[in-house]
């Protein structure tokens, strides 16, 4: 896993993570940067566009939420999660800041659904403050060859690891504080939209 070689290898006292495929503002890393450092948090981030083919300023879908309330880790556990989480904001590795020093656990290589999620979730775990730059400075790029738009085997037993694990870390991070059914909904609703993407996609038969 390059991502985890980086990890293991970086000396630095920040961590960024970019898709080669993707196009990032030209101050993404002053932006989330100064917003880490005026708000003495462990985490910032900003807002992801998404576009399809050729960058196209016009035609890009951009993420409306409003981050200005978050500044600790457990205002992310309210009603509002599952509407980070479907944005791409808060399972998504990319638009981020991380502290090296925080980072006690890289990406899950057993796990090729929701590894992004999971990463997410073990890193706020060891941390207690967050902060956003609520502006688009990450675009990107939509396709169907990436690896949960591609049809594999074990799917199903990716699928229920991913919402065991899941479960387990948001006991660590909120406790009783959040209701993990209210969650569990919306990833349910995402696994099947990309199980069902994955099936008409890929070549292979379904299992039986």
């Amino acid at each position: 896993n390059a991502r985890n070689y980086g990890i293991k290898n970086s000396t630095a006292n920040y961590i960024m993570f970019v898709d080669s495929d993707d196009i990032v503002d030209g101050n993404i890393v002053e932006s989330l940067y100064t917003c880490l450092k005026e708000n003495d948090s462990d985490l910032s981030g900003g807002l992801l566009a998404t576009f399809d083919g050729n960058y196209q300023e016009s035609e890009l879908q951009k993420c409306q939420i409003d981050l200005e309330e978050i500044k600790e880790v457990r205002d992310l556990g309210n009603e509002n999660f599952p509407n980070h989480y479907m944005s791409g904001i808060f399972n998504s590795p990319c638009c981020k800041l991380y502290k090296n020093i925080y980072i006690n656990k890289g990406f899950d290589t057993e796990q090729w659904l929701g590894e992004d999620l999971l990463f997410n979730l073990n890193y706020l775990k060891n941390i207690k403050k967050v902060s956003y730059v609520n502006r688009n400075l990450y675009f990107a790029r939509r396709g169907i060859q990436s690896t949960t738009n591609t049809f594999k085997k074990d799917v199903f037993i990716q699928l229920e690891n991913l919402e065991e694990k899941t479960f387990d870390l948001f006991v660590k991070i909120f406790g009783g504080q959040y209701e993990f059914s209210v969650f569990k909904e919306t990833l349910q609703w995402h696994i099947i939209y990309y199980s069902l993407l994955m099936f008409k996609n890929g070549d292979e038969s379904l299992p039986k």
